[in-house]
């Protein structure tokens, strides 16, 4: 089979294939054969009428059926033949006449993975700050483990925003406005026992967690709350009586930092505790420093070097996230909630269209720099993990048993070896220098939503990626993978 290929444009093909003149004849053959058996022509059995009266009678469609067939079953030939990566559906273009031998010419366009040429970044002149802990960052740090030995103890003092309560509670609307004697109208009570509500973390009923402020363990509680003492819960006019027994009160309680909390931590004394966390918080300056680093170099790569995304390839992951996060929404939809979800999807689409680019051109770097990640490396990572947790390594070690999460994992540690290597083309100057809790800061600017210059292939709030088992690794890397194209794993 003749073909061509013409690029037009980085992520489209038109390509262009003549069917030879006897398949032409072939498929008018079949055609007719299958049209005479099914036809009914007065004068003839079935199937024995002539072929010629068969196309004068049925001509426009045995027409149909041959430029179907035809193209159906060359099209997605010439595509291979081609070598094209197709992203999205062919597009015909021009078709000619079709004519017993007479070849067939068909002209289609595509959409394909674009073709990088990635240039630039070898030798690129970068300025990347650098994150150095002082020692409010390491007493921050030291505080953060202080805070995750606290215990919850019981207290007899009065219940206070933060405590725990343990009660038995029945809540009951007393009146509605415009339905006073109405007593269908008014909603069942609410009942439990045996619940636990941390006040002030709006888990409990309002008028119940407001009656509950002050009280102690071992009180009977019966309380009519109004309108005027709870207006943003309860109608104006209406009135809740709350039932409640506590059985107990308990608050959280922190050790101090000493001796006896680096003993409990596992370490000799306070001094061995804190050179521990000193270490920990450099090593966390270390990763940010070097996610920094990542980031200017993929965005300066890219800034060097626009990329087309194919309109499909788009459209196909932004539908994909999309239909995750809000196809249950499908049954209920309003046209509210249509306007709603439109300036979601444009939200979702801005992300996926940086997301892309950067994990197409990461895996052209890699491809161009000949990084392979092997089985050994896939494992060393897996028990890298797992030294981070050793107590939940038979977990982590079962889910990366799997080869979808094997995959995934190879693919992270490809994409992260692809920006390694752009920082080492690049020439690097230390530029300001910035603590810890700074870096964290903004970084949780770049991730809020609402940051038109928001981060799009990253959620590095915290200058780590959070995988699945909780172990932590720099977050520079697309999330939103071209892999989802049939064109190619692209990573």
């Amino acid at each position: 089979m003749d073909i061509q290929v013409e690029q037009v444009g980085s992520a489209r093909r038109r390509i262009r294939f003549v069917i030879p003149a006897r398949k032409v004849n072939n498929a008018f053959a079949v055609a007719l054969q299958r049209v005479a058996g099914q036809a009914r022509i007065p004068g003839f059995r079935p199937g024995k009428a002539p072929a010629s009266m068969i196309e004068r009678m049925y001509g426009t469609d045995v027409r149909r059926n041959v430029l179907d067939k035809l193209i159906g079953d060359h099209l997605m030939e010439a595509l291979t033949a081609a070598d094209v990566k197709a992203v999205g559906r062919p597009e015909i273009e021009s078709i000619t006449e079709l004519k017993k031998d007479t070849d067939l010419t068909v002209e289609f366009t595509v959409e394909v993975l674009p073709e990088l040429d990635l240039t630039g970044f070898d030798g690129a002149q970068l300025t990347v700050e650098v994150v150095t802990p002082d020692a409010i960052d390491v007493d921050e740090t030291l505080e953060r483990r202080r805070l995750q030995r606290g215990e919850w103890v019981p207290v007899e003092t009065g219940a206070q925003t933060g405590d725990e309560v343990l009660v038995d509670f029945e809540v009951e609307t007393l009146g509605v406005p415009g339905q006073e004697g109405d007593e269908a109208a008014k909603p069942a009570p609410m009942k439990a026992e045996g619940r636990r509500f941390e006040l002030g973390k709006q888990n409990a009923p309002p008028a119940l967690e407001l009656v509950l402020q002050g009280a102690k363990a071992g009180d009977h509680l019966d309380k009519v709350v109004s309108a005027e003492e709870l207006p943003e819960a309860i109608e104006a006019g209406a009135s809740i009586r709350v039932h409640a027994d506590v059985h107990e009160v308990r608050r959280m309680e922190y050790p101090a930092v000493d001796d006896e909390l680096a003993k409990d931590l596992g370490f000799a004394d306070l001094a061995a505790l804190r050179a521990d966390v000193e270490a920990e918080t450099g090593r966390e300056a270390e990763r940010m420093t070097r996610a920094m680093r990542r980031r200017s170099a993929v965005d300066a790569m890219l800034a060097g070097n626009p990329i087309e995304l194919p309109r499909a390839l788009i459209d196909r992951v932004v539908d994909d996230e999309f239909d995750r996060l809000f196809g249950g929404l499908r049954a209920n939809r309003t046209a509210r909630i249509d306007e709603i979800l439109s300036g979601v999807r444009g939200e979702i689409e801005k992300e996926t269209v940086g997301a892309l680019k950067r994990s197409l051109a990461l895996e052209t770097i890699a491809d161009k720099a000949g990084i392979d990640i092997t089985d050994a490396d896939v494992d060393a990572e897996i028990e890298e993990i797992v030294h981070g947790q050793p107590d939940r390594a038979d977990v982590i070690r079962k889910a990366y048993a799997k080869d979808e999460a094997r995959t995934d994992l190879r693919r992270r540690l490809r994409t992260e070896r692809a920006m390694d290597h752009l920082v080492s083309v690049a020439v690097i100057t230390d530029g300001e220098a910035k603590t810890v809790r700074a870096a964290l800061a903004e970084q949780s600017r770049r991730a809020a939503p609402a940051d038109d210059d928001h981060d799009h292939d990253s959620h590095d709030h915290d200058g780590h990626d959070h995988d699945h088992d909780g172990h932590d690794h720099d977050h520079d890397h697309s999330h939103a993978h071209a892999h989802a194209a049939p064109g190619g794993d692209v990573g």
